[in-house]
């Protein structure tokens, strides 16, 4: 908290939820022409207004991510009419440059997972936040 430094939170936000903005505006035409159009919103748990994790006070990118889980619902109802399925999944903890040496989950699984779950989403799951695993995901 006394670490918070302003301009590190604009950036964040600015490539997280910005940049989920600007893809989405960008590729929306061709989703619209497409079958089964689905638009998976990468976030993350830490994004989660209802399961806050102890000890993980990053301020700008659990905002951003909460900021992507918000998008995730007002497209859905944008998009709706368009037949795109929206929602928000969080890939789990990857073991990344980002995810750091605690990880608990490799990429391929992530991968793999979030591959099944986009197969077997339906338009009624527009909307919703999803885990990497199929769980539906508190907001």
């Amino acid at each position: 908290f006394n670490q918070f430094v302003a301009a590190d939170m604009l950036q964040t936000f600015n490539v997280n939820t910005v940049g989920t903005m600007r893809v989405t505006t960008t590729f929306v035409d061709l989703l619209r022409h497409g079958e089964q159009p689905k638009l998976i919103n990468m976030t993350s748990q830490l994004g989660s207004l209802t399961k806050r994790l102890e000890g993980w006070g990053h301020y700008g990118y659990n905002s951003s991510k909460a900021a992507i889980n918000m998008l995730t619902r007002y497209l859905a109802f944008d998009l709706a009419e368009a037949g795109i399925t929206t929602i928000s999944m969080h890939p789990g903890w990857v073991k990344t440059d980002m995810g750091g040496e605690g990880a608990q989950t490799a990429v391929s699984t992530s991968v793999a997972g979030i591959i099944n779950v986009v197969r077997q989403l339906t338009h009624e799951d527009s909307g919703k936040f999803f885990t990497y695993l199929g769980e539906e995901h508190p907001w």
